[in-house]
This record gives structure tokens, C-alpha cells and sequence, in this order.
């Protein structure tokens, strides 16, 4: 895992100077990404540079060291996050004649490239975000992995193009002027967190995952797509049976433990962790598991750690995790570091929480100190259960939603009576019960709507309340909101799939994963989600396009693992944090006006950006 960066000047009034000092100033923002080393390069004119923080997980040595640069071609490569099917890659290019000076999968990247151009997009399975110059044709290429889980976010004005791996690298810059996006403040208050593609800065975009972006020298630019999740769920129409599971996720683990140091799991007391703890120690010591050129990587693997955190506000609650996982880590005889949080604690690292925090949100916290906890325990590497309630329907909104709809369908086709309601419901309604029981006939004409409901912060209606109403509508308008989530589940007609593609789309990609991104690294932690993986994504979509639904407790079965039988009849209870006990300057009155834990969080969360 690492940091990357790069610009490009298109104008004299943006120098080779000014170039440097970008990416000087900009790596050093990002040195937490990448302590193990850092490396500048820029191209013979000078008008186009990439800088690079190394966190070195495989092919340690320097032959790794970025940014690699293609002798034969001189295409040069900066690369942030993991390639897990680089050895199948490397082989099918050594076939066609192609020699390697290092085991990294970084000039694997830069070989492809070389034969395929972006059309070796597709072939790669991993997390990863990247930029390669091609010197041929005298333009940069940026890519984003298929689920977002690498974050790369770019900046253009009339003199120049800057990507970086942070929003705050690309704040770096000194001669930047940076002002509030209004689609980024209301976003933030709408969800938790800022949609992409927009940041809480003007002219800061995310690239979308799954694209690509050609970048001339005279700036104009050509972006496309290599994967678009609601095609992909769509694009199956061959029907298969599966009765066993355990093959696709053992695959995925295992890529997963791809590694050249050692590898930790963040274990709570839920099934999707244990599912993955367990596996993993299965393919640790049992070779037939898995194919002997990834074996090799794990020989320095002797005994498997796990880590669990709690807080001492939730000791001998439903919220603590640490009893059950500690019976977990028994059950599999795992290395268990257990670690416990308390307000001063929290007190003590919050400055440097919010510093490392990109875009406000309201999550991340619990990711923030675990990671926190490997990091002191000298682990560079850790596998999350990320993703598996999006896949597998582990929310209470893959039900509830769907009864939400069912309810008030019959209204929707009364559009005079429903009108009607909406009426009396903004006029009555508002004022004397909660904001999203207000809105309810409203927002629950169809699935993209009630997921709306069910996960927004705060309803449209009320940010007039408290934000500008001009800076409101403005932000609305561009964020586009309920024309995305019916974008995101174009062609779906399966109701279990558009909300697995609502959460994945929005709520994982938009929070969890760009929360686990920057919580881990803010530790130099390189954080892996074996379940957001694309082969597991496809091996849902055929199952759903044969018409079987399949629950995290049925994949925890197939698996045939000796856990504990509390696991499996353990309601969902999610994992809190007890922010809103730690919290300070947060006023009694904005307390009891809002009375939402949530809401009073993300007050504390954005006044710590300044805007």
C-alpha cells in the first residue's frame, strides 16, 4: 500500500518548480501512506511528474521501488494497492516473451500495459489505483479499481492536472486556491459522507471506480469505463447450482494472504470475520487449500493474529465485542491481541484522528484505533470482513426496505391522493414527529427512494434549517441525488440485487471503504477486504441470476468451520462506538434540538475541516 501523486502542466505559467515542489509537498503530506521510502520522477521536458510514499509488502527490495520506469519504453508507473492475480498475469506475459528484473506486481502492471494498453484493465483482480506516463503517445493514464476500494482523487484548473491518493495531498499545493463545494457540504449532511465523484473542495473529483482517464498534454482528457456494477449484475445469463461455497471464498482469502510480511485479521464477534479468520488459519496449514506459487508467499507466516478492540463504555453489554471473539480466537488458536478504548484514549488521539480523516464522516473511528492497535504490534498488513452484509444481505434494509415499498405501493397509484398526503404530511406531520417518519410517503414510492429514507442523516427537506438555503440548492441540484441511485440499478429487476448494489454503490463505497482507507493508513496499515472482491461479487450475481438466495450463515455452514454455535444465533448488533460519550463542545441544546446521536457526531466531525 502506498501514496501516490502527479501532475501535469499544460500552461508556462505553471513551471517545472512548481511541478517539484507539488510533489515534494505532497508526498511528504501523504508520509504515512508510505514511511519505508519515497521516490520523485519527472519526464525530460519537465512538465509532467509523479512522486511515490512506498509501504513495502511485496518484493521488499528496492527492485520495487517506484516510480518504476520501463527502460524498453520509457512509460513509468506509480501504483497504490495490490494486484492478487499478478502471478498468473506474470506467467501469461513471460509466455509471450517478456522478462522480469523483480517479484512485484507493480512491473507486472507496467508489462501489461505495454501489450494491452487500457484494455489489461479488465484482467486484474485487486484494489488498486494508478497512474502510468506512456511516453509513445505523450499522455497519462489513471485507473480506479472496480469497487473504489483505492481511493485517487484529481484537480484541473488552466494550468494544470494533479492526482493524488489523498484530497489533502492535492491541498498541498501553495499556489492552489481551494473553496468549499456546496455538493460536498450537502452531501456530508445528507449521508454521513461526501458522494463521489464530488469532495468538500471545488475542482476535486474522485475518479469513479471502475474508470479510466486519459490525460493529453494539452489537458483535454478521455475518460471510459471498464466495469459498471449494474451491467456486471446484469450480465448473467447463464443459471448455475451451487450447493457449496467454500471454493469461491477459500480463493479469495487466499489471494487475500498474498504477502511478503506478516498478516493480521481484525476479529469481532460477527460471522463475517470469523468466517474469514478461520479460513485463513485453515489455508495457513493446509496446503492443499491452495496453489503452491501463492503458498510460497506465506512461509513466513507461522501463526495467525488476530486482533479485537473494545471499549471500556461498553464492558458486560450486547456492544462488547471481546468475549465472543476471545472464544473465536480459541476455537481456531489464534495469536489474539485484544485492545480496549476508553474517552481518554480518544481524547488523546483526536487531533491526530480528524488530521488523517480525508473527507468528514461519521464513521471510521473503530477502524482508526484498531488499526492502530496492528500498527503498535508491528503488523503492515490486515484482512477487514468488509463487505459481506452489502453481498450477502446482512442489513436489516434488504427487508425492510422491501416491506417499506410493498406497504405504500398501492398509494403510488393514486398520484392525487398521494400528493394529498405529502401535503398534510409537510404541513402536520413535520412538526410534531421524526423527520423520516414525516417523509415517509414520500420517499417510499420505489426501492431507490426508500433506501434514501432509510439511510440519509438528515431528509432534504431539513437542511434549509440550519445551511444556507442557496448554498441548499445548489448542492442538490449538482449531486443529482435520486437520479444516481436510480443510475446505480438501471436494468435490475431484482429487488434483493438493487439493494445490494444501493449499499455497495453508496453506502460501502462512499463510507466504509474510503474510512478504511484512510484509518488504516493513517497507521501505515494496509487494510484487505477479501469480500469486495470480483470474483465473489460475480459468484452472487450468478446466484441470484438463478434464482437462489444465499445468507452469510449459509456460506458460514458451507464452510464446515468449528466456531462457536453462538456466532451463528447471535442477532446482528452491529459495530458501534461510543463517540457521542467522548465527544466535547457539543452543546446541551444542539443535543436535545436534533436528539440524534448521529447528527450531534457529525457536528463534531465537520468543525474540524475548515471550509
Amino acid at each position: 500500500m502506498c501514496g501516490i501523486s502527479g501532475c501535469l502542466s499544460h500552461s508556462s505559467s505553471f513551471s517545472s518548480k512548481n511541478i517539484n515542489d507539488f510533489l515534494s509537498n505532497s508526498s511528504f503530506s501523504m508520509i504515512s501512506r508510505g514511511p519505508d521510502s519515497s521516490g520523485l520522477w519527472m519526464n525530460d521536458r519537465g512538465n509532467v511528474g509523479f512522486a511515490h510514499r512506498r509501504l513495502s509488502i511485496i518484493e521488499t527490495s528496492d527492485l520495487g521501488s517506484q516510480p518504476m520506469k520501463d527502460k524498453k519504453t520509457g512509460n513509468t508507473i506509480v501504483f497504490n494497492g495490490e494486484i492478487y492475480n499478478f502471478y498468473s498475469l506474470k506467467q501469461q506475459l513471460q509466455k509471450k516473451g517478456m522478462t522480469f528484473i523483480s517479484n512485484s506486481d507493480t512491473e507486472v502492471l507496467l508489462r501489461l500495459y505495454e501489450v494491452y494498453g487500457e484494455k489489461m484493465l479488465p484482467m486484474l483482480r485487486g484494489m488498486f489505483s494508478f497512474a502510468i506516463w506512456d511516453q509513445s503517445k505523450q499522455e497519462i493514464l489513471l485507473a480506479r479499481d472496480h469497487f473504489g476500494i483505492k481511493p485517487l482523487y484529481y484537480y484541473e484548473d488552466d494550468h494544470k492536472f494533479q492526482f493524488a491518493s489523498q484530497v489533502k495531498a492535492i491541498l498541498s499545493d501553495s499556489t492552489g486556491k481551494f473553496e468549499m463545494e456546496p455538493a460536498g457540504l450537502v452531501g456530508f449532511y445528507l449521508w454521513g459522507h461526501i458522494p463521489e465523484p464530488f469532495t468538500l473542495y471545488k475542482n476535486i473529483y474522485a475518479l469513479t471506480p471502475g474508470s479510466y482517464l486519459k490525460i493529453k498534454q494539452n489537458g483535454s482528457k478521455i475518460k471510459s469505463h471498464f466495469f459498471k456494477i449494474n451491467e456486471e449484475a446484469q450480465d448473467f445469463s447463464e443459471t448455475r447450482n451451487f450447493t457449496d461455497h467454500s471454493e469461491i471464498i477459500i480463493d479469495s482469502i487466499s489471494a487475500h494472504l498474498t504477502s511478503d510480511v506478516d498478516i493480521g485479521i481484525f476479529l469481532s464477534s460477527g460471522i463475517d470475520s470469523s468466517v474469514i479468520a478461520s479460513t485463513a488459519n485453515r489455508i495457513l496449514h493446509d496446503s492443499k487449500d491452495i496453489d503452491m506459487h501463492d503458498k510460497k508467499w506465506l512461509t513466513n507466516i507461522n501463526r495467525l493474529t488476530t486482533l479485537t478492540l473494545g471499549f471500556k463504555e461498553y464492558e458486560g453489554t450486547k456492544n462488547d465485542e471481546i468475549p465472543l471473539a476471545k472464544k473465536i480466537s480459541e476455537s481456531i488458536g489464534s495469536n489474539q491481541i485484544i485492545g480496549k478504548i476508553s474517552k481518554n484514549e480518544y481524547t488523546k488521539n483526536s487531533k491526530h484522528l480528524f488530521e488523517s480523516m480525508d473527507q468528514p464522516s461519521i464513521d471510521g473511528v473503530n477502524t482508526y484505533f484498531i488499526s492502530k492497535l496492528a500498527a503498535e504490534n508491528q503488523l503492515k498488513v490486515a484482512l477487514s470482513g468488509l463487505g459481506a452484509d452489502e453481498f450477502f444481505g446482512g442489513y436489516s434494509t434488504f427487508s425492510r426496505i422491501p416491506r417499506i415499498v410493498k406497504t405504500f405501493s398501492p398509494i403510488n397509484y393514486l398520484p392525487s391522493v398521494k400528493n394529498s398526503l405529502i401535503f398534510l404530511s409537510n404541513k402536520f406531520l413535520r412538526k410534531f414527529t421524526p423527520p423520516k417518519f414525516s417523509s415517509i410517503i414520500e420517499y417510499s414510492g420505489d426501492i431507490e427512494n426508500s433506501y434514501l429514507l432509510n439511510r440519509s442523516l438528515y431528509m432534504p427537506w431539513e437542511l434549509p434549517k440550519f445551511l444556507d438555503s442557496t448554498l441548499v440548492k445548489e448542492g442538490w441540484n449538482k449531486l443529482q441525488t435520486i437520479d444516481q441511485l436510480h443510475s446505480q440499478v438501471s436494468g435490475v429487476r431484482d429487488d434483493f440485487l438493487k439493494i445490494s448494489l444501493l449499499e455497495t454503490s453508496f453506502y460501502m463505497k462512499n463510507q466504509l471503504l474510503r474510512d478504511s482507507d484512510w484509518a488504516s493508513m493513517a497507521h501505515s496499515l494496509e487494510l484487505r477486504v477479501p469480500f469486495v472482491d470480483i470474483k465473489v461479487f460475480r459468484h452472487i450475481c450468478s446466484l441470484r441470476a438463478s434464482g437462489q438466495n444465499i445468507s452469510k450463515l449459509q456460506f458460514f455452514k458451507s464452510l464446515g468451520h468449528n466456531l462457536p454455535n453462538t456466532i451463528a444465533t447471535r442477532g446482528k448488533t452491529g459495530f458501534s462506538v461510543p463517540v457521542n460519550q467522548w465527544k466535547s463542545n457539543i452543546s446541551k441544546n444542539f443535543e436535545k434540538k436534533f436528539r440524534n446521536s448521529s447528527r450531534s457526531w457529525a457536528e463534531e466531525v465537520i468543525k474540524n475541516f475548515h471550509i
